[in-house]
């Protein structure tokens, strides 16, 4: 009898531990991630760079997801350059805000800078730092961007295709590093990816 109650409490003991630790795991938030091609790749650091305002109250807030193989080089509060090898996703955002992304679903149109809209998207996939090469680089063609900020946690959710017609997913939770870029300046074609 005594080994009956053993067994049985091994048992009951068991099954609480296995339903807690399900119940824990079903509660965790998803990672974060890119998909591309069948594959899913790392991406766990968000930066968000101010390059000032475009047009009347229309802010271009420059979007940079990445891994942490990647490091980014800064002096006096800016970006200079970075060095490691890693995953990129970046999008170049228009929003009415010049230090955060407004919560919404931005849509992709190359030739818009309205509050709302991205024109300008681009994959990397284990890209050298140094040498500016990617096993992947591609360019987004077409999509959205949905943004969810909750204090200082931004949910960042992607569905694009690139320039291939290829899907291009994401998911990113967590906070963003702002820097301001705004006496840069810069124009599409000489932006750095970092």
């Amino acid at each position: 009898m005594k080994n009956e109650k053993k067994i049985l409490t091994l048992v009951l003991f068991s099954l609480i531990i296995l339903v807690g630790c399900k119940k824990d795991k079903d509660g965790d938030s998803p990672n974060n991630y890119i998909k591309y091609e069948g594959k899913t790749y790392v991406i766990d650091k968000g930066i968000l760079e101010n390059y000032g305002e475009e047009d009347e109250g229309v802010y271009n807030l420059d979007l940079t997801l990445f891994s942490s193989g990647i490091n980014l080089i800064e002096s006096q509060g800016e970006i200079v350059g970075a060095t490691g090898t890693g995953n990129v996703l970046y999008f170049e955002m228009f929003t009415n805000s010049e230090i955060q992304l407004d919560n919404g679903t931005y849509v992709f149109d190359y030739y818009s800078e309205e509050a709302g809209t991205f024109d300008d998207g681009e994959l990397l996939i284990n890209w050298n730092a140094e040498d500016y090469q990617a096993d992947i680089d591609q360019y987004i063609d077409e999509g959205t961007v949905k943004v969810a900020k909750s204090g200082d946690i931004y949910e960042i959710t992607i569905n694009c295709t690139d320039e291939d017609d290829k899907s291009v997913t994401g998911y990113f939770k967590g906070t963003l590093t702002w820097y301001d870029a705004s006496q840069k300046k810069s124009t599409k074609t000489d932006k750095r990816r970092f």
